[in-house]
């Protein structure tokens, strides 16, 4: 996992992860190698019917607007950049 380096550096560290990674790092949590985990949402079998795809929640409705959010963020800022590296010729 890398927490090694927390020990033996004495460095502070923090992680970041997804949910289904985050058991994998409460034993670090417990004993202070890392300091937090910050774990991605996990995704809930559906109640309403028996298909497989994660239901819809609120959580899951932020992550996917931030997503997107980044995303017209990328593009905004490629077109500005190309924008600007063709009107320099």
């Amino acid at each position: 996992m890398g927490a090694a380096g927390a020990g033996r550096f004495d460095v502070r560290m923090v992680s970041g992860s997804t949910a289904v990674q985050a058991p994998e790092i409460y034993p670090y949590l417990q004993s202070g190698q890392v300091l937090a985990c910050s774990a991605g949402w996990r995704g809930r079998p559906s109640t309403r019917s028996r298909s497989a795809t994660p239901d819809r929640h609120q959580g899951m409705d932020a992550q996917s607007s931030a997503h997107m959010f980044i995303v017209v963020l990328i593009l905004l800022g490629n077109a500005i950049y190309f924008s600007r590296r063709r009107a320099g010729r």
